[in-house]
């Protein structure tokens, strides 16, 4: 800040998270009830209409943001060589994600936490270090790159707890078999 004035490129960068924000609540607000009511008129109308979606999770509706992860995922797949399917699907399905889009979700997933977080904490950073140009471009790279590896690690996380829940409750399971 000079004189007390706020730099344009930071009122820009609040504006725009801000509008992510907002955009993202609204999203998410508006979303939830057409997938409930969607399947709530598929468990009452049981005869007749066969374009009726069934309670299947793959038949649901869905979201904006649903799509627009798989859309942002399924361009990750393609662009690699090798594929991320290689390493990826077995964590998903250990972490309890059977969906066939699960892994362009994940990627999905990834691309907006690599380019949303360095996004979202620009203007943090900038306020804090506006003038030392090059550890701000350095914190925003190490934002990227955990945005870029937090989603994998949840999952593995997620997949890691699943296997100890089966694993602890196997002795129980075994029992009820004897």
């Amino acid at each position: 800040m000079i004189d007390g004035t706020v730099p344009f490129e930071l009122l820009g960068l609040v504006g725009l998270t801000i509008a992510a924000v907002v955009t993202a609540l609204w999203s998410f607000l508006n979303s939830k009830p057409a997938e409930i009511r969607a399947r709530l008129d598929a468990l009452t109308h049981t005869t007749g209409d066969t374009r009726l979606m069934s309670v299947m999770s793959e038949d649901s509706p869905r979201s904006f943001w649903k799509r627009a992860l798989i859309f942002l995922g399924s361009r990750q797949v393609h662009s690699h060589k090798k594929s991320p399917q290689d390493s990826l699907a077995p964590t998903l399905r250990h972490a309890g994600f059977h969906s066939p889009t699960a892994i362009q979700v994940l990627l999905g997933i990834r691309t907006v936490f690599m380019l949303g977080l360095p996004a979202l904490s620009a203007p943090f950073v900038l306020a804090r270090l506006g003038n030392n140009l090059p550890v701000v471009i350095l914190m925003l790279v190490v934002l990227a790159c955990l945005g870029f590896v937090l989603p994998t690690f949840v999952v593995g996380r997620m997949a890691r707890a699943r296997k100890n829940r089966i694993n602890a409750a196997l002795p129980n399971i075994l029992d009820l078999l004897v």
